[in-house]
């Protein structure tokens, strides 16, 4: 495998998208994200899209101290041994997917996303029990708040169990951050997780 400079990322700008299960990528696929964009359309022509109305609506403002992340935990690996020779076989555990994000938004549409709320007395009514949504996620990075840059990666996660983390945070003397947190579940016939390279991200 060869150098490759440009394969390399700084994670300076990013954002998340979300849209129901099963939303399509947009026509130009994952390069039709943009950083700034309040929803991407999808391709209303495709035959497996029903919903010409179908979009992918940016969360919105998101920490940069606490930037968007995802992490594989479990899978930890058994060693086993036949009588007559050691380390015959290893077998791996199953393991979990998980996405965190911090927004910054404190308006109705998201604390509704987050706390999977409801309009109640003039304000956004919220369970202390967890209720989780389900969602396609679309994961933008990028290294400068051009959409043309050529340095940006995405990731598309086709189904995820979100529920909030925690409540508003107002400790600190920075904005209030309120955690959101998704397992990435199985989806039948595909894979659950699909990254975009660069040169897959690039502007036309």
């Amino acid at each position: 495998m060869a150098f490759n400079d440009d394969a390399t990322l700084i994670a300076t700008y990013g954002t998340l998208f979300y849209a129901p299960v099963g939303t399509p990528l947009p026509k130009d696929g994952a390069k039709a994200f943009k950083l700034n964009a309040d929803t991407v359309k999808v391709d209303t022509t495709a035959s497996d899209t029903p919903n010409a109305n179908q979009v992918w609506t940016n969360l919105g403002h998101t920490s940069a101290d606490n930037k968007i992340s995802f992490s594989f935990d479990g899978g930890d690996a058994t060693t086993h041994n036949s009588w007559a020779r050691k380390n015959l076989r290893t077998t791996y555990a199953d393991s979990t997917c998980t996405i965190t994000a911090k927004s910054l938004q404190l308006d109705g549409d998201t604390l509704k996303l987050i706390y999977n709320g409801s309009e109640e007395d003039g304000g956004v009514g919220v369970d202390i029990t967890k209720k989780p949504q389900t969602f396609s996620l679309f994961l933008l990075a990028q290294e400068s708040a051009d959409d043309d840059s050529d340095i940006r990666f995405g990731a598309l996660f086709r189904k995820v169990s979100v529920t909030f983390d925690g409540g508003p945070d107002f400790s600190g003397d920075d904005f209030v951050e309120q955690g959101m947190t998704g397992e990435v579940e199985t989806v039948a016939g595909k894979k659950p997780i699909v990254f975009f390279e660069a040169s897959q991200m690039k502007q036309s």
